[in-house]
This record gives structure tokens, C-alpha cells and sequence, in this order.
């Protein structure tokens, strides 16, 4: 549940008014998007929401209240955290969900990017790799030291 969580927190939402959650991801990210819906709500279906995304758009006061305790909350963009009180031994699988929404590979870097500079200053603090930059109106997380992107590629995948 903690890598849903960082991928409701890179890529999801949650209304301010009514007890929707949201998540909308593009024709290739299907997989990732029937994953939480199996994992969740099983049986419900995804929507085509535009010509280019699907959709997961179930109603739960109960999901709703649950993510807003954990921090996500309406508006969210720019106001992410990773939840106080996240146990250590789910953090990777919320980076992992968290990278699968919002981060990156290029040729020799890994990098997540956010409005929020609070969860990934946070995230730079509790993994002690890479580094934090501008870019234009977002924030990066880049590790492309190689060394770093090891030790980071070996805790992504060793806790599940």
C-alpha cells in the first residue's frame, strides 16, 4: 500500500468537494493504473477520460479521509509530503510509487520532479543521495552520481 500511496501522491487527487479520488494516467501506464484498482477497489472500472488518459475515479469517504490523514489533501499540488510517520521499512515502496508518478530516467540520471520542495528536500534528507534543483517552475530530485544511482536502483527494488 505505501507504493499506491506515493503514486496517489505523485499523480493523484482528491476533491474538495464530494469523497472522489482520482488518478489519470496516459495509454501506458495502464498497468500501473489496473494495479491500484486491483488492489483496491477490484472490479471497478477504468474510464477513458480524454482521447489520451485513463481514469480511476472511485467515490470513498472513507479512502478520502484515510489519504488526507496521510497528507494528501485537495489542491495538493505543491503541498505533497511523504507522511509523517511512514514507517522506515515502507519508505522505498513509497519512493517506488513515487518515481512511477512523477520520476524520470535519462541517459545517465534518475530524477523526480515536483511542485513541491518540501517532499523532495525531504526525500533528499532521509535517503542522503542526490541532489535538489530548479527547474523553471518544479523542483528535481537528480541522482547521477554513479555510486548513488547504484545504492539507489539496489533499495528500490530490495524491499519488495
Amino acid at each position: 500500500m505505501a507504493y499506491i500511496l506515493g503514486f496517489i501522491v505523485a499523480d493523484g487527487n482528491i476533491q474538495k468537494n464530494g469523497n472522489y479520488v482520482k488518478i489519470e494516467v496516459k495509454p501506458d501506464d495502464v498497468a500501473v493504473l489496473e494495479f491500484v484498482r486491483d488492489e483496491i477497489t477490484p472490479g471497478y472500472r477504468l474510464r477513458q477520460s480524454r482521447p489520451s488518459e485513463i481514469r480511476w475515479y472511485p467515490a470513498s469517504a472513507i479512502m478520502k479521509a484515510d489519504l488526507f490523514k496521510l497528507g494528501v489533501v485537495p489542491a495538493k499540488t505543491g503541498k505533497e509530503i511523504i507522511p509523517p510517520g511512514l514507517p522506515k521499512r515502507y519508505f522505498w515502496d513509497f519512493v517506488r510509487g513515487l518515481f512511477d508518478g512523477d520520476g524520470t530516467v535519462e541517459d545517465c540520471l534518475i530524477s523526480i520532479t515536483s511542485n513541491s520542495l518540501m517532499i523532495l528536500d525531504d526525500l533528499n534528507n532521509k535517503t542522503h543521495i542526490g541532489r535538489l534543483a530548479k527547474d523553471r517552475m518544479n523542483w528535481k530530485w537528480i541522482v547521477e552520481d554513479k555510486d548513488q544511482l547504484q545504492e539507489y536502483y539496489s533499495k528500490m527494488y530490495a524491499t519488495g
